[in-house]
């Protein structure tokens, strides 16, 4: 049984219809990468997994399934039930996501004690765990800190710490890397990697950066003014793209050009 299901998703800002019968299957434990350009539909698709559309969206069609549960129809209770334990993000910009006046201790705090009784002492043990495995060995410092007093790639991997705080079976990693430079690009897929193989959870990571896609993931989804271009194999897709768009990212990275020359 697939752990995501998601079958002829359409979804209208308004009157206009932004995707386009999206569908497509997510494996227990598997990597998707979701590729396209700036208003492909990429965020709005994560988005619309979690509930939060904006009040002018709307799914209009189609059917979305997580664990075999209905993920449009799902009621608010259930659907903060889930958010945490079983699905998280880790979104683009995470020092916008977090309360600029609340230090990071009690950010994370409140991200376990919302669905786990638990001590705020083993609470920090356990954010100090995690963070060591990914190499944040300045807990102190960095618990102590507030948001602003980090620099944005120690903020992304706050976040990373915090997505990953309850162990959750699917996390959705919306543009993670575009606002980092290449060594902390490098850095931040490194540590998805090691959370998804230590935990074994599902991802789906949406970029613009097919080359990225290419060292982290298993499959990839190729949008384009919100309709699904190509999917498959990604090694398949990138040695043999079989749209003009898809053979268009590709031509873009050098790289990539050459490995499948």
């Amino acid at each position: 049984m697939p752990l995501l299901s998601i079958r002829n998703l359409k979804i209208n800002y308004g009157p206009k219809e932004v995707l386009h019968n999206i569908s497509f299957a997510l494996e227990p434990g598997e990597i998707l990468g979701l590729i396209g350009e700036s208003g492909s539909g990429k965020s709005t698709l994560l988005r619309a997994i979690i509930g939060e559309l904006s009040s002018s969206g709307a799914i209009t069609d189609g059917t979305m399934e997580y664990k075999n549960r209905d993920l449009i129809n799902i009621s608010e209770e259930e659907l903060r039930r889930l958010l945490g334990p079983e699905i998280s993000i880790l979104f683009q910009d995470s020092k916008n996501a977090m309360c600029q006046i609340r230090k990071i201790r009690d950010l994370l705090y409140e991200a376990m004690n919302a669905h786990l009784t638990i001590s705020f002492t083993d609470a920090m043990n356990r954010a100090k765990r995690l963070m060591v495995k990914i190499g944040l060995t300045d807990t102190d410092r960095i618990l102590h800190s507030y948001p602003f007093e980090l620099s944005g790639g120690m903020n992304q991997r706050v976040g990373l710490v915090m997505a990953m705080l309850l162990q959750p079976s699917l996390l959705l990693a919306d543009e993670p890397t575009s606002a980092l430079d290449v060594t902390l690009q490098k850095q931040v897929i490194k540590e998805i990697q090691l959370m998804q193989q230590t935990y074994h959870m599902a991802v789906i990571f949406a970029t613009h950066n097919i080359a990225l896609a290419r060292q982290i993931t298993d499959k990839i989804l190729v949008l384009k003014d919100g309709e699904l271009i190509e999917q498959g194999n990604t090694k398949d897709v990138l040695r043999n793209p079989q749209r003009a768009y898809t053979k268009d990212l590709i031509e873009a990275v050098p790289h990539l050009r050459r490995a499948n020359d």
